[in-house]
């Protein structure tokens, strides 16, 4: 599994979710760290989420789908990478 945030189909909750579950990171609300990608899940659980590309999800409001967790460069769309914890976190 993957920290990166899946966009081949679009991106569904569960695709987020998965990704966040493969980061191991602690952000966020504490439903989210039961370890299951099939969960329900609201996006408001994704507050202060942290990404690799330093752009972290809001702490408060609305969360979008598309400039929250995707990305798009010169290649398309992309989903962003959850940021792991570093090597002290375990």
């Amino acid at each position: 599994m993957s920290n990166q945030v899946d966009t081949t189909n679009g991106t569904s909750f569960s695709e987020i979710k998965a990704a966040y579950v493969a980061s191991n990171q602690g952000e966020g609300n504490l439903a989210l760290s039961d370890d299951s990608v099939t969960s329900a899940i609201s996006l408001s659980y994704f507050y202060n989420t942290t990404f690799t590309d330093g752009n972290d999800a809001p702490g408060s409001g609305t969360i979008s789908i598309n400039s929250v967790f995707r990305t798009t460069n010169k290649n398309g769309i992309t989903g962003k990478l959850f940021t792991e914890p570093d090597g002290d976190d375990y």
